[in-house]
C-alpha cells in the first residue's frame, strides 16, 4: 500500500495561530480597561463618593449620614478587600461624616485627608480625632494645590478655602479628579456661594467634564459664574428622597439647564467611568 508523504508541520505558524486565537478570546471575553470608575453613592440626604482607578487604587470622599455607606462599599468592593488607600472628609457635618466612623473601624485606611477647622470642636470632631489616632492612620491637612497621586497619570487635587468658622459648609475641601492633565470631575462638598467666590478668585483651573453639585443642590450653591468657569457636561446631585430642605432647589436646577443631571433620589447611585474611548460617561 502506498502512503502519501505528509507535509512538514510549520510549528511557528501553529504557535502564531494559537496566540492569535488566544488574543481574540481575551479581547472578546474581558471587559475594556477604563481610566477610573466614580460612584456618587445613594446614601440618602448626605454625600459619599467612591473612586476606583484602573490600577486598583480606592478612594472614599465623605461617608454619608449613617452606616449605609458600608452596604454600598460591599457592592463595589470584593468581599475579601477590606482596605482603602485614602479617605477624604470634606467638612465635619454629620451628613458627610457619620458613615466614615464605621468605615475607619472596619477598613484598613492608609491615609486620611481633611481640613483643620478652628473653634469647631464638638463630639463628632473629637470622635474623628480619636479614631484616626487609635487606628494609627496617616493624616494630612488639605492645602490648596496639594495632589494625591493615583497612578497612571491620574491624581486628585485639592482646594482648601480660608476657613469661615461661622459656616462649615463653606469650609469644604474641594476635590478635582484628573486623568493625566485633564480634569474629569469636580467634587464640591457643601460649597456655597462664598467659597465658590474664593475658588474663582484663586485663579485655579476648574474646567471639568463632570460636577458633583455642591450642597445637595441648595439655593446657595452652583452660581452662574461658578458653572460658567467649570463648564461641566454632566453633573450628579447627592440628595435624599423627600428631604425637609427642599433639595435640590428649583432655582439651582434652572441654573443647571443644558447640563445632563442625575439625582440619587431619582436614579440611585450614579456611576461614571472614563471609558476606553476617553469620554466620561454614565454606566
Amino acid at each position: 500500500m502506498a502512503y502519501k508523504k505528509l507535509k512538514k508541520v510549520s510549528w511557528p505558524l501553529i504557535v502564531f495561530l494559537v496566540l492569535l486565537n488566544f488574543g481574540i478570546w481575551v479581547t472578546l471575553s474581558c471587559p475594556h480597561k477604563v481610566g477610573f470608575v466614580l460612584q456618587v453613592m445613594d446614601v440618602g440626604q448626605g454625600d459619599a463618593t467612591f473612586i476606583q482607578t484602573a490600577g486598583g487604587r480606592q478612594v472614599l470622599i465623605d461617608g454619608g449620614p449613617d452606616s449605609k455607606v458600608l452596604q454600598d462599599l460591599n457592592k463595589v468592593m470584593p468581599a475579601q478587600d477590606r482596605s482603602l488607600d485614602l479617605v477624604v472628609l470634606t467638612h465635619p457635618h454629620s451628613d458627610h461624616m457619620t458613615g466614615l466612623f464605621e468605615v475607619l473601624r472596619r477598613y484598613r485606611v492608609a491615609e486620611v485627608i481633611d481640613l483643620p477647622v478652628p473653634n469647631q470642636v464638638n463630639s463628632l470632631t473629637r470622635q474623628w480625632d480619636e479614631l484616626i489616632a487609635s487606628h494609627h492612620i496617616f493624616r494630612v491637612k488639605a492645602r490648596t494645590g496639594d495632589r494625591y497621586e493615583l497612578g497612571d497619570g491620574s491624581y486628585l487635587e485639592f482646594f482648601a478655602p480660608t476657613p469661615l468658622v461661622t459656616d462649615l459648609n463653606n469650609d469644604s475641601v474641594v476635590t478635582t479628579l484628573h486623568d493625566a492633565s485633564h480634569c474629569e470631575m469636580l467634587l464640591a462638598g457643601d460649597m456655597g456661594f462664598p467659597e465658590e467666590t474664593q475658588l474663582l478668585a484663586s485663579g485655579e483651573d476648574i474646567h471639568c467634564d463632570g460636577l458633583k453639585v455642591g450642597h445637595h443642590g441648595s439655593a446657595t450653591s452652583s452660581s452662574v459664574e461658578f458653572l460658567q468657569r467649570v463648564e461641566p457636561r454632566l453633573a450628579a446631585i447627592s440628595v435624599g428622597q423627600g428631604n425637609s430642605y427642599g433639595h435640590p432647589n428649583p432655582d439651582t436646577l434652572k441654573r443647571l439647564t443644558g447640563i445632563t443631571v442625575w439625582r440619587t433620589d431619582l436614579v440611585g447611585t450614579v456611576t461614571l467611568e472614563r471609558s476606553a474611548n476617553g469620554t466620561l460617561e454614565r454606566q
